[in-house]
């Protein structure tokens, strides 16, 4: 692959400042301004040998494995949707554990809504069975239901809300030091209560079929929010 020419940009159009050669088996050292990228092509598309950064630290995604066989994962399992519309009430979770003295925004776009579609958080012991809809039973897990059905938690309903329509985009911000899940929708705070999950939690969903629309719905990738939180809290999977 020698011999080959090798492009290197900088986003926001931003030229290089200094390229340092290397020494010895060094690599050359390409510095841009600060908080610029910079992007490193070889000629055709073909690789450029001798460089190997890092993937991208975090990102969130839904599990393959701790969720019920009837939810479809797409879009690098960023994207849930209910496949089998005979199943009803089920749940599934994300990759990213929250731990303790964490403070997180999680962010949901709600694509297509169902009758029902909850949205908050559960534990590595989540149940994903049939009928096991996020919260409603005792399943490890709290979420608000778009139906405006309220905020459940094992089983229990423990707080009214007004619910999400399709298209919404909500924000959950969870603080593990005071055991705090509060639920934006649109940017607006619509319900705030305290949880009584332990240990670990992840953000989950419940998806119900009502006969007439499929749900789904997608978990924002770190970077991308469109209600970014305020500090001290961070994005999930960040």
């Amino acid at each position: 692959m020698a011999g080959l020419p090798v492009k290197i940009v900088t986003g926001a159009g931003v030229g290089i400042l200094a390229v340092t050669p290397g020494s010895g088996a060094g690599l050359p050292v390409i510095e841009s301004a600060v908080g610029i990228p910079v992007r490193i092509m070889a000629s055709g598309g073909l690789p450029v040998t001798g460089l190997n950064p890092s993937p991208p630290a975090g990102g969130s995604a839904f599990s393959e494995s701790i969720k019920n066989p009837a939810i479809l994962l797409s879009n690098s399992d960023e994207t849930a949707t209910l496949d089998d519309a005979g199943v009803q009430d089920v749940a599934c979770l994300a990759t990213v554990a929250i731990t303790s003295g964490q403070k997180v925004r999680i962010e949901f776009q709600v694509t297509e809504i169902s009758d029902r579609v909850a949205l908050g958080i559960g534990t590595i012991d989540l149940l994903t069975g049939d009928s096991a809809f996020l919260g409603c039973v005792g399943g490890n897990g709290i979420g608000n239901y778009s139906s405006s059905a309220g905020v459940w938690e094992n089983g229990n309903n423990v707080a009214g809300s007004d619910g999400f329509p399709a298209g919404s985009v909500v924000d959950i911000d969870v603080d593990t030091t005071t055991s705090t899940i509060s639920w934006y929708v649109d940017g607006v705070l619509s319900v705030s209560v305290n949880y009584n999950q332990t240990g670990d939690v992840y953000a989950a969903i419940g998806l119900r079929y009502d006969g007439v629309t499929i749900p789904s719905v997608t978990i924002t990738q770190p970077g991308a929010y469109i209600h970014a939180p305020a500090a001290p809290y961070t994005e999930y999977g960040a």
